[in-house]
């Protein structure tokens, strides 16, 4: 998968290349079991984001002072990104907001390892959305979300409804929308900005051929 995904991207950028593509058809269990574990290792704790730590500081030490309470106290990656998406128009550095962003999409792609969303939705994921007592894989994990949508309550339904939302706001956090329109997306809407990539496949669409 390495070779035939990510050959040419830099060492410290694989794990974001192969997580991009974990959906392709072409992707292997083992490679995808692997990913999803490092994925949950990086997600366990928010300093092992570097770029995030060094980009958001000043942010989050402004609007997240809550889950701040000790630079030296376990803190979730998923808690502090849901603190800043929910302060999104007030965030003050641009760095910031890129790394939010791509951490935003990384718990959409993966919401098996989303910490706040399992807090609150564990239990009713294993009611309603797993095999044998085990959470079905994040591919099947997010249609059987859309699926039972009115069936979770409480936070766990706040927590689906808002998910759900930033999956489709954009075409970068819909893991299903990418691998169907990638064609599309490299070509007719390479050049488009990623929060107008929605509105430029709806146009092709809707285009004669």
């Amino acid at each position: 998968e390495v070779e035939l995904y990510c050959g040419s991207v830099p060492e410290e950028a694989k794990i974001a290349c192969l997580q991009e593509h974990s959906r392709a058809t072409r992707f292997g269990e083992v490679c995808l079991s692997s990913v999803v574990s490092a994925t949950k290792i990086l997600l366990s704790d928010s300093r092992l984001n570097t770029d995030l730590a060094d980009a958001c500081k000043a942010d989050l030490l402004n609007l997240c002072k809550p889950i701040m309470r000790s630079l030296y106290a376990r803190r979730t990656l998923g808690a502090e990104i849901e603190c800043l998406i929910s302060n999104e128009q007030k965030i003050q550095s641009p760095d910031c907001v890129a790394e939010v962003r791509k951490s935003s999409r990384t718990l959409t792609l993966f919401p098996s390892v989303n910490s706040p969303l399992l807090a609150e939705c564990k239990v009713q994921f294993i009611d309603m959305c797993s095999v044998q007592g085990e959470l079905l894989p994040d591919s099947l994990l997010l249609p059987c979300m859309r699926e039972r949508r009115e069936n979770f309550t409480g936070a766990c339904r706040d927590k689906t409804l808002a998910l759900e939302a930033m999956i489709h706001r954009e075409v970068d956090y819909n893991a299903e929308l990418l691998m169907a329109c990638s064609a599309e997306l490299e070509t007719v809407c390479r050049h488009v900005p990623s929060s107008e990539q929605l509105r430029c496949l709806t146009m092709h669409m809707q285009q004669p051929t």
